[in-house]
């Protein structure tokens, strides 16, 4: 039998790397092992010639090398359905053919997952920052892995590859939930939705054939004949059931998960009677999976202990305990960019679909491990605090003075009338944060400055005369939870403007999974000592830089980081480079280390890249004028268009002025979102008004 010495061997020589995995593990249990690159003569440093596992890294390390996880049976099922030939594939007696492995480019740049509403996994497309346990290695469940085909990766596109992963994942999710009774409704509801959303017929034949051969169902022949069928009741302008049946009958979870990864979003749909296109106004997708990246170190090991009892996305959790373990450390660690220091507080507001997204759970969760290391902080310096500017300031203040006569006729002399806060770190937690965007519309309200300044500088004081108090190395930190329609109602466009709204970071989460008796208690004991020696150390450490290999890494993400968008969601991103400069350093804190490596910066862009995709699926096309989003919103609901009279009179009631109307219209244009037409009246020629389809003219 081979050893994985040997197996290293030769994975070196195909242009592989290798990654020594301990016996019977999946996990390398190393640090860094992310960059590990072996060479021959590395081998016998890390392998000894005893049983042992070995992994390959996905992704850039490996040539592009990317291997598709079929994790669900009835992922394995149906991916030879979707997923484009290739030589190179292994599994074991459990999972036989559950790995493809392609070379891919150009290279994913992170890896997803796809997972069931109960948090099973269906299927992982792994790429840079993964690795995958190979042959000659023995599973943690005593199976052998063996190579199905040991030949040549397929090569692929990585659009390609990433476009069959989705369908895999949503066809398997179908199959898990396809019904006993109503098969007949469901089909009939889920190739309506395929066909009014772009899928041609032969595509929509396979998806279905797929999903019902792999479910069992003994009519199928049936089900696609429907595909014909409700192809010509829709081309004749008939009606056919679609979206609104298949919740029904499958649930609001799968079917918001399949038309996310199916991209079932900006799409036309052909109009029966041969007309123009027809926008269908539906958001852009739930974010991708966050990035595995993310989930580095202390912190993804404490997230990864928590996730499987909890209701709460995992997101949540870990962006929640970074906001935490920020602040806990306090203002010492800092890094200089030009005459700023950027310290560890970070402001991070949650998003979810509806009120119900476990917006309490994910923050107290978080908390657990920093009371067992820190308990005086988590009792008395996390807790609400953001219904005025004063409220703010006063739990950070400095020392009160006020000046007095001095004794018999003696120079006035100060007096302190309040010692002032001893500890200026403090975390604003608000689970209704709209009510704190509410407060931002009353007149006079100062708190949206002083969150900036908080942000910036940590100096915040008021102009009331009335109140003399006033904070100076002020360590604040926010989190909150907010729906998105609270969110678009609530956030003031000059909010976002002036740069409220971009020192936050908006991330959407939802719940992960349905635990009816709640999740078992946690024993967070294991990473106690680890938190605890990384917030001394930090407390610590002064001035931060990057190494050469993070410094590389920065200066080719800094363009991305800092080029403008256009609209609300371009100010709402704006300060996309300091933010991810403050997630990098927790990261490097966590580790006791006041260099920031490639890892940390890794970390750190895959939460980004997270927050950014989140961001779209809120803000979207919004320009943050409400006057042409809604003449937008309209557009859109309206194929036929509008003509500048209707917009004005039937959509404003004639409460806007024609100026008014003029300058919406005019931004929509230079944002091409819209077009129009000159329209032969009889009179005085008029305007009719079309929305532009992202997708196409």
């Amino acid at each position: 039998m081979m050893i994985a010495a040997d197996a290293a061997r030769i994975y070196i020589g195909r242009g592989f790397a290798p990654l020594p995995i301990p016996c019977k593990s999946k996990n390398p249990g190393r640090e860094g092992w992310q960059h590990l690159r072996m060479v021959d003569a590395d081998i016998s440093c890390y392998f000894d010639g005893r049983q042992e596992n070995i992994g390959l890294l996905c992704g850039e390390p490996s040539g592009g090398l990317v291997d598709v996880d079929c994790d669900a049976p009835e992922a394995i099922r149906v991916a030879s359905a979707f997923l484009p030939t290739t030589n190179m594939r292994h599994g074991r007696d459990g999972k036989p053919d559950s790995h493809y492995w392609y070379r891919v480019d150009p290279v994913p740049p992170q890896i997803v997952r796809y997972k069931d509403s109960d948090g099973t996994t269906l299927i992982e497309l792994r790429s840079t920052g993964g690795q995958t346990l190979v042959p000659p290695s023995v599973h943690p469940c005593g199976e052998p892995l063996v190579w199905e085909d040991d030949g040549e990766p397929g090569l692929v596109g990585s659009d390609v590859l990433q476009n069959a992963v989705a369908s895999i994942a949503a066809a398997s999710l179908v199959v898990r939930h396809w019904p006993d009774g109503s098969r007949h409704d469901t089909a009939l509801a889920l190739v309506g939705t395929l066909l009014r959303h772009g899928w041609t017929e032969e595509e929509s034949v396979r998806f279905v054939r797929v999903v019902c051969e792999c479910a069992g169902d003994e009519e199928t022949q049936a089900r696609l004949k429907n595909v014909g069928t409700t192809r010509e009741r829709l081309v004749k302008g008939r009606k056919a059931t679609g979206i609104p049946t298949l919740r029904r009958l499958l649930g609001d979870d799968v079917v918001n998960r399949v038309i996310e990864w199916l991209h079932i979003t900006k799409s036309v749909e052909a109009d029966p009677n041969g007309g123009a296109d027809i926008w269908i106004p539906t958001a852009d997708p739930w974010p991708a999976p966050l990035a595995d990246a993310a989930y580095y170190g202390l912190a993804g090991e404490i997230v990864r202990a928590i996730e499987p009892q909890s209701e709460a996305d995992p997101v949540a959790i870990l962006v929640q305990l970074l906001v935490l373990v920020g602040n806990c450390i306090g203002r010492t660690p800092y890094f200089a960019v030009e005459a700023d220091r950027h310290h560890t507080n970070l402001n991070v507001v949650t998003v979810g679909e509806t009120s119900g997204g476990r917006k309490g759970v994910a923050l107290n969760r978080a908390r657990q491990p920093l009371a067992l290391v820190d308990g005086a902080w988590e009792a008395q310096r996390v807790k609400g605090g953001l219904s005025s500017a004063e409220g703010l300031i006063w739990q950070v203040r400095d020392a009160i003075y006020k000046w007095e006569k001095g004794k018999d006729g003696g120079d006035p002399v100060a007096v302190m009338t309040d010692p002032g806060a001893t500890d200026k770190r403090f975390v604003a937690t608000e689970t209704e944060f709209a009510s704190v965007l509410r407060q931002f519309q009353r007149d006079g309200n100062t708190l949206s400055n002083l969150i900036r300044d908080a942000f910036d500088r940590g100096t915040l004081e008021t102009l009331v005369k009335n109140n003399p108090a006033k904070a100076t190395g002020a360590h604040i930190s926010i989190s909150g939870h907010i729906t998105k329609d609270e969110l678009l109602r609530y956030l003031d466009s000059t909010e976002a403007a002036n740069g409220l709204g971009n020192r936050i970071a908006w991330l959407c989460v939802r719940r992960s999974k349905e635990l009816p008796d709640g999740g078992e208690a946690i024993d967070l004991t294991p990473f106690t000592r680890w938190l605890d020696d990384a917030l001394h150390t930090a407390r610590t450490i002064g001035e931060m830089h990057r190494d050469e290999e993070a410094r590389a890494l920065w200066h080719r993400e800094y363009g991305r980081l800092t080029e403008g968008k256009p609209g609300l969601l371009g100010a709402m991103v704006a300060r996309a480079a300091p933010i991810v400069l403050r997630l990098s350093m927790i990261y490097a804190l966590l580790d006791g280390s006041a260099v920031i490596r490639a890892p940390h910066l890794e970390a750190a862009l895959a939460i980004w890249a997270y927050a950014e995709a989140s961001a779209r699926w809120i803000f979207g096309d919004t320009l943050g004028d409400p006057v042409a989003d809604e003449i937008l919103r309209a557009l859109r609901a309206a194929p036929s268009g509008l003509t500048r009279t209707e917009i004005y009179s039937s959509l404003f009631g004639r409460n806007q002025s024609a100026a008014r109307i003029g300058r919406g219209l005019a931004s929509l244009v230079e944002k091409s979102l819209t077009r129009w037409e000159r329209e032969e009246t009889g009179g005085r020629p008029g305007e009719r008004w079309f929305a532009v389809c992202r997708g196409g003219a």
